[in-house]
């Protein structure tokens, strides 16, 4: 087995890994009614000023639709295969707190499946 193939099946296997992870994480922020992005962001130590203003009741319901579903549609883009450099570009924006930030990288090789 050359190396071309075993790092085409190595992109293959932590796509799907991080795609099962995003779906979910997503399937569950949208079909539960506890999920807010406001609690999450209210109790982060790091950069805690730029994210509390996010946390109001204005803003959070609007921000947990935003993180609940592009958190599904990136697991969705994932497992699919379909759009995964888009889902690359939501993934760095659909998280407020950007933990999971490059998850659904792109991959500029050329590697595409």
């Amino acid at each position: 087995m050359n190396g071309v193939m075993m790092d085409r099946r190595f992109v293959l296997a932590f796509r799907l890994l991080m795609g099962w992870t995003f779906l979910y994480a997503g399937a569950w922020q949208v079909l539960s009614s506890d999920f807010s992005a406001a609690t999450f962001l209210a109790h982060t130590k790091t950069f805690h000023d730029i994210y509390a203003p996010l946390t109001s009741p204005t803003i959070a319901p609007v921000l947990t639709f935003l993180v609940s579903w592009g958190h599904l549609l990136i697991g969705l883009s994932l497992v699919s295969g379909l759009l995964v450099r888009g889902s690359g570009v939501l993934d760095g924006t659909a998280s407020p707190s950007g933990v999971d930030r490059g998850a659904g990288c792109s991959w500029r090789g050329g590697v595409s499946f």
